[in-house]
């Protein structure tokens, strides 16, 4: 809901205190990763990218749960203009 309301900073915190007092559960997997999702949303797409690798470095079984790491670390490349 934080996320809908473009609250970028209190979105954030929330992940990040989810991450921290569940960390190897799904639920702070999620949160871990969902991190990216808001500098996607947010249009900070070098913050973006670097929230998706350390997420799929740090929990590599959250791109079966969450395909869309890979889409959006994509497109977040190509709006950097890193295209390959």
């Amino acid at each position: 809901a934080l996320l809908n309301l473009k609250k970028f900073d209190e979105t954030t915190d929330t992940y990040k205190k989810i991450h921290a007092d569940f960390a190897n559960t799904s639920d702070g997997i999620e949160a871990f990763s969902r991190l990216g999702d808001v500098a996607f949303i947010k249009q900070d797409f070098p913050e973006a990218i670097k929230n998706y690798k350390e997420a799929l470095k740090k929990y590599p079984e959250a791109e079966k749960k969450f395909p869309n790491l890979h889409y959006n670390m994509a497109e977040s490349h190509f709006w950097t203009k890193q295209y390959k």
